[in-house]
């Protein structure tokens, strides 16, 4: 069942919190999501800035250290690895996330951490939508859970035993099974919307293949009737296509939608 909250007046913390982020080749966008970072949660709020680079080959690193955060290598690889690292170095109670492409939305503090006040909630997060508008409409993502605009409880997160390796794509979805199943809570709070950076429609085809490709969630065995699924979503894509751009008023989902959904099918049939 999908946690909802209602809107409420947002009080001060008086803690100090962790900050982590976990990078790889981020710097084309890293630099505004460290300032937005820096203009939406207070100063005094933060304690360590932890950042967990994965042998990155752009100037992600120098950017970090321009910003003051702490740099440690990712002992292995992936998403998983680097928010491990980085959940060994935090100190305080409570701790936050926010991954490369996020710009926090202005009213992200202290909203976002109220939440976690609640004794049986051990995750909280806002929503985040694409910045692009043909993307947009294609991706309405306010339910997901993620792991990029988020404040944790500590203890619980180490007792759960850190960022499940179960998937090198899906750490969130797993997290979120051990969260609910341990008897916590995962709140999403939709009236929240941060901004996730994408540069247009090709780059995130080549993203969501990158990810399809990589996911092993389900590929044991081949699941026929996810790729019958696939087949057919990819069928009627351009009849859907065709519907987002006149719903929404962005032209470019009459192809961007069935190149999208052909990827995805590309990634699925290459990967079974």
């Amino acid at each position: 069942s999908r946690d909802r909250v209602n809107r409420t007046e947002p009080s001060m913390p008086n803690m100090k919190l962790d900050a982590c982020i976990w990078t790889k080749n981020s710097a084309e966008t890293l630099r505004q999501t460290l300032r937005r970072f820096e203009q939406v949660v207070p100063s005094e709020m933060i304690g360590n800035k932890i950042m967990v680079d994965d042998h990155s080959a752009d100037d992600t690193v120098t950017i970090g250290k321009e910003f003051g955060w702490t740099i440690y290598p990712n002992p292995g690889r992936g998403v998983a690895s680097g928010a491990n690292e980085a959940l060994t170095h935090v100190q305080t109670p409570h701790f936050m996330s926010i991954e490369h492409d996020i710009l926090l939305s202005k009213d992200w503090w202290p909203r976002i951490f109220n939440h976690i006040m609640d004794e049986k909630v051990a995750v909280s997060q806002g929503a985040r939508l694409i910045t692009d508008p043909t993307l947009r409409a294609l991706y309405d993502n306010r339910d997901d859970h993620v792991i990029d605009n988020n404040v944790y409880k500590t203890e619980v997160i180490r007792k759960l035993g850190g960022f499940p390796s179960n998937c090198p794509v899906c750490t969130d979805t797993w997290l979120r099974r051990n969260v609910e199943s341990a008897g916590y809570r995962w709140i999403i709070d939709r009236s929240v919307i941060s901004d996730h950076v994408r540069a247009g429609i090709v780059q995130n085809a080549v993203h969501t293949y990158k990810l399809h490709s990589m996911c092993t969630c389900g590929r044991w065995p081949a699941n026929r009737m996810k790729t019958k699924y696939l087949v057919r979503l990819a069928l009627t894509s351009p009849a859907t296509g065709m519907k987002i751009a006149v719903q929404h008023r962005v032209p470019k989902a009459v192809f961007a939608y069935p190149y999208i959904r052909l990827r995805i099918l590309q990634a699925w049939l290459n990967g079974i």
